[in-house]
C-alpha cells in the first residue's frame, strides 16, 4: 500500500476518535466519516507501518445511521465529529466507546447504562473560543482544521448557543474597521489572537485575547458591543508568548464586572473568565445531582474533592456530608474556593485545602482514619481530573489511602480506564453513566461509582 492508492473497503468499526476502520491486506486503515458497515472507495493519504489515513472519495453503501449535516463547514473545521449520524446512534457509539476503553486499556469488560442525552443537540454550548486569522487584509474568526493549525473561517457555529454571533459579527466589523492585525504563528506579530464568550445566566462575558500590552480602539469596540446588547462584561487578556496556550497571567477588565454571579445546584457562584465550567448546562446539571445521589446522606459521609478548582461541587458534596474537603493545587483557585465556601455559609463544614493530591489525600485520610471523632465516618472522594487522566502519582495515593467509595468524573474514557487499571484490584465498579456533553461531536462524559473490596 502506497500515498495515492485507490481502494474499495467495507467498514468494519468505529474508532475511538470517529473515524471509520477498515482493513486491507492485514493493513488497519482509518478513515474520518466513515460509518460501520458501509463501503466507500478511498484514497491512501498517509502509510505507516502496520496502519494507514486515507479519505473517502465515493460512498458506495451508505449505512441506515447516515444522515445529511445541518452545518456547512462540516468536515472542515475540527469542531464535530458525527453529524452525519442520527442522535440515537450518536449515544450507542459513545458507551461503546467506554466499553472498548475499558476492555484494551483496564482489561476489564463493563456494562455502562445507556448513554444520558442532552436535551438539546445543537446551541447547547454556553463556551465558544475562536482564534482570529485574516485572508487577504480581512479579519475573520473560526475554529482549526482538525490536525493543523489553518483557521477555517466559520460565519456561526450551530453548536453554540443565540446570542454569540451578534457579538462575533460586531467585534469583526470593528477589527475590520480599524484594520487591525490578526496574530501570525510563525512571525509571532500581529495583535488579534483568539475572542471568548461564555454565557453565565443572562450576561455574556467576552474576552478579548491580544499579543499586545493593550487593546487599541476599546471604547469604541464597547460602543459596539453595547449597540448589540449592553447585557456583557469585557476583559482584555495579554499573552505575548510564542505558544498555542489560548489565556495569558494578565487578565484586564475593561467593562462590566469582574465576575458574574449564578446558582448551581443551590450553590451561589461567581464565575470569572479563568473559572472553569461545563459546557452544556442540562447535562453539567444532571451529573452533579447524579454525583450527590451516589453520595449516601447519612450523619457519617466525609467526602473529599481531589480536583477542587474554584469549590463548586465540593460545596454541592457538602450538603450529603458531615464534612467536605476540597484538594487544588492552583492557589487562587483555593482562594476563590474560600471565598465561594463563605459565601454560602459553609465555612464549618467544607475546608478548601492548597496542594498536590498525590501528596495531601492519603495523609488527610490517615488523620482522619486515625482522629476518634471521624475515624468510623465512610470516606468517599471525589475525582474530576483534566483530559489526561488523574495519573499513576494520584491514583496510587488514592489505594494508599484506602476510601470507602471513589466516584471519577471523566471527559475522557481512554484515561479513565488507565486510571482504572491502577486500581481494578482493590475496587470494584458499581456503575458507569455516560453523559452526552458534547452532542454532535466523539467526546463523551462518564460518572464511575467505585466501593473499596478492603473495606477497614
Amino acid at each position: 500500500m502506497i500515498k495515492g492508492d485507490i481502494l474499495e473497503v467495507t467498514i468494519a468499526d468505529i474508532g475511538m476518535n470517529g473515524e471509520g476502520i477498515a482493513k486491507d491486506n492485514g493493513f488497519v486503515i482509518f478513515i474520518p466519516y466513515a460509518l460501520k458497515d458501509e463501503q466507500v472507495r478511498i484514497e491512501v493519504l498517509k502509510v505507516k507501518k502496520n496502519f494507514a489515513y486515507a479519505k473517502i472519495i465515493k460512498l458506495m453503501t451508505a449505512s441506515p445511521v447516515r444522515q445529511d449535516s445541518r452545518c456547512k463547514y462540516f468536515g472542515k473545521c475540527g469542531g464535530c465529529d458525527y453529524q452525519h449520524v442520527v442522535y440515537e446512534k450518536q449515544l450507542e457509539y459513545k458507551r461503546q466507546e467506554i466499553i472498548n476503553c475499558f476492555k484494551k486499556n483496564a482489561g476489564v469488560d463493563v456494562d455502562p447504562k445507556p448513554t444520558v442525552p442532552s436535551d438539546r443537540i445543537f446551541g447547547y454550548r454556553n463556551k465558544v473560543q475562536m482564534p482570529i486569522g485574516s485572508m487577504n487584509g480581512k479579519i475573520y474568526a473560526g475554529f482549526f482544521r482538525e490536525g493543523s493549525h489553518y483557521i477555517v473561517d466559520v460565519g456561526k457555529c450551530i453548536l453554540e448557543e443565540d446570542g454569540f454571533n451578534g457579538y462575533i459579527r460586531s467585534f469583526l466589523k470593528w477589527a475590520n474597521k480599524y484594520k487591525l492585525t490578526a496574530y501570525n504563528e510563525l512571525t509571532g506579530k500581529g495583535i488579534l489572537r483568539h475572542i471568548l464568550l461564555r454565557h453565565v445566566g443572562e450576561t455574556t462575558q467576552i474576552v478579548i485575547v491580544v499579543n499586545a500590552n493593550e487593546l487599541p480602539r476599546l471604547a469604541e469596540l464597547i460602543s459596539v458591543f453595547k449597540a448589540y446588547n449592553a447585557n456583557f462584561t469585557l476583559h482584555v487578556n495579554i499573552n505575548r508568548e510564542r505558544s498555542n496556550v489560548i489565556l495569558g497571567k494578565r487578565m484586564l477588565l475593561k467593562y462590566g464586572t469582574n465576575a458574574i454571579k449564578c446558582e448551581m445546584q443551590g450553590i451561589k457562584a461567581e464565575i470569572s473568565p479563568y473559572s472553569f465550567m461545563q459546557i452544556n448546562n442540562s447535562i453539567r446539571e444532571s451529573i452533579y445531582s447524579k454525583v450527590s445521589d451516589m453520595l449516601s446522606e447519612n450523619d457519617d459521609n466525609i467526602v473529599i474533592d481531589a480536583y477542587s478548582g474554584v469549590g463548586i461541587l465540593t460545596n454541592i458534596l457538602a450538603k450529603r456530608a458531615k464534612k467536605a474537603y476540597g484538594i487544588e493545587i492552583v492557589k487562587d483557585a483555593v482562594k476563590n474556593a474560600d471565598e465561594l465556601t463563605k459565601a454560602n455559609g459553609n465555612e464549618n463544614k467544607v475546608t478548601n485545602i492548597l496542594g498536590d493530591a498525590a501528596v495531601c489525600l492519603p495523609k488527610l485520610i490517615g488523620e482522619l482514619r486515625s482522629d476518634k471523632e471521624t475515624m468510623d465516618s465512610n470516606i468517599s472522594v471525589v475525582l474530576d481530573p483534566p483530559r489526561k487522566g488523574a495519573d499513576i502519582d494520584v491514583m496510587n495515593a488514592v489505594l494508599s489511602a484506602n476510601p470507602d467509595k471513589i466516584i471519577y468524573i471523566s471527559c475522557n474514557p481512554s484515561t479513565l480506564a488507565r486510571d482504572y487499571s491502577y486500581i481494578k484490584d482493590n475496587y470494584e465498579i458499581k456503575e458507569i453513566i455516560p453523559y452526552d456533553m458534547f452532542p454532535n461531536t466523539r467526546h463523551v462524559e462518564t460518572v464511575v461509582s467505585m466501593s473499596s473490596k478492603n473495606k477497614l
